[in-house]
């Protein structure tokens, strides 16, 4: 019986820690089973080795210590691999990909591509993709995206539902299958909708063949193509009575051009402007940067949100603003590599894909958008083995548990310090303290906090 409970640990072992189990720790949840097993039996003892590893930190954090390596430390192929596979699948990794890691085949740059390309192949690539895309555009807010039923009883759940479905398409091909050019995202000429969506926005009805989902292929006239002209982009980055400016050219300031505006002054009233007959959207929202008050930040935003003027509150198409003729001259200004005139979001986008400053933030914006909690982790001392020796790492908190006790690994400690800079001192498997910082961590997932860890 014994034997069965060290082929489960042997086997078990590696796939919830993501990396080979050492003799000694095999050792040690064998003697967790004997334990278990004298008093209440084999399977009892079984449960225990179970209970052991899934509730250990190894399995519930992803600890990037690394290994030495003269003065600065590198991730281990293990860590490399699981680097890797919660970016892009948000799980562990497989079979093929820990094989990689004990083969020592993620040490190169082109060795880890190559690794990174099979797993984007995948579809189970697919929800980290859509995760990434909700969180770098904002997409996960069209669902609550306030609209005046009045003005747009045709929005409905369904045409929210499927301008969502067109855009996480679109992305998946270009980013799985087309090259993954920042380019093609946003000046493609063709788009992936329902049959719906198509008549909502007055184009052809798609192509065959379809997605699964029921999606086809629509080639796209002139004034659409790319991310920043599909409705769910619109539609949620406008008010509910009409585009916004100042949505709009906030949305590309900050989340293509990786350049965040402060508050407005507490006092100060932000209203948007009132709908206006008399007046266009663009001379509607000009009062802003006419105001000394104001015009610090909407320099910044209004002369890029005014490229969107041929779209309505629902991204849909207009050549007139009511009885005002559409003038979408803008202007790009304060950025590193990217400033310049342009008429039209056609050669806003054209702008924003030959740019340094909007590549390099897609690239970056991926690590951070994955679903993972990470704890900036800062060099402390402690008194450690060598073999543990303390550094700058990473902990991942993979599967928070209101209902851990000390089975096994008794010998984590370390120290949390919250978003309200408390430090509070914790070993690793006691139920109240592991609690308290997945709490933490829950409750402000946008804030953060910073752990530091060591072997005991």
């Amino acid at each position: 019986e014994e034997g069965c409970a060290r082929q489960l640990t042997e086997t078990l072992g590696p796939r919830a820690f993501r990396r080979p189990l050492p003799a000694g720790d095999v050792s040690r949840y064998l003697g967790l089973y004997r334990t278990l097993a004298a008093a209440g039996g084999h399977q009892e003892g079984l449960r225990a080795v179970v209970s052991g590893l899934l509730q250990s930190p190894h399995f519930l954090y992803r600890v990037e210590l690394g290994e030495a390596a003269g003065a600065t430390y590198r991730l281990t192929p293990h860590e490399v691999a699981s680097e890797l596979s919660y970016l892009l699948w948000g799980s562990m990794p497989d079979d093929a990909l820990l094989q990689r890691a004990a083969a020592g085949q993620l040490a190169s740059a082109a060795q880890i591509e190559a690794e990174a390309r099979r797993l984007l192949a995948s579809d189970k690539a697919r929800p980290q993709l859509d995760h990434f895309l909700g969180q770098w555009l904002l997409l996960d807010r069209l669902g609550n995206a306030p609209k005046d039923e009045k003005l747009f009883p045709d929005f409905t759940a369904d045409v929210r539902a499927a301008m969502r479905a067109e855009t996480a398409e679109v992305f998946d091909r270009v980013v799985r299958k087309d090259g993954g050019k920042l380019a093609d995202l946003l000046l493609g000429r063709y788009s992936y909708m329902s049959d719906g969506l198509a008549r909502f926005y007055g184009l052809p009805a798609p192509s065959a063949p379809r997605t699964p989902a029921g999606l086809g292929r629509v080639d796209l006239p002139a004034g659409r193509g790319g991310l920043l002209t599909q409705g769910a982009v619109l539609a949620t980055q406008a008010t509910p009575h009409s585009g916004s400016p100042i949505h709009r050219g906030k949305l590309v300031r900050e989340r293509l051009l990786c350049q965040p505006l402060p508050p407005p002054p507490p006092a100060l009233d932000t209203s948007p402007p009132e709908p206006d007959p008399s007046k266009s959207t663009r001379e509607r929202y000009e009062q802003h940067t006419a105001d000394p008050a104001c015009a610090g930040c909407h320099l910044l935003i209004d002369g890029i949100g005014f490229a969107f003027e041929h779209y309505d509150a629902l991204g849909r198409w207009r050549d007139m603003d009511g009885e005002h003729p559409i003038d979408a001259q803008g202007e790009l200004t304060a950025t590193e590599h990217t400033n310049g005139e342009f008429e039209g979001l056609g050669e806003l986008s054209t702008l924003l894909a030959g740019s340094p400053d909007a590549a390099t933030l897609f690239v970056g914006n991926m690590p951070n958008a994955g679903g993972l909690m990470h704890h900036v982790v800062e060099p402390r001392k402690f008194p450690v083995e060598p073999a543990h020796a303390f550094h700058q790492h990473r902990a991942t908190l993979l599967a928070p548990s209101s209902n851990l006790h000390a089975l096994a690994d008794p010998e984590w400690v370390g120290v949390y310090e919250d978003v309200d800079g408390r430090q509070q001192e914790f070993e690793f498997h006691a139920a109240v303290h592991i609690s308290t910082c997945a709490r933490s961590s829950e409750e402000r997932p946008n804030k953060g906090g910073s752990g530091i860890i060591s072997s005991k």
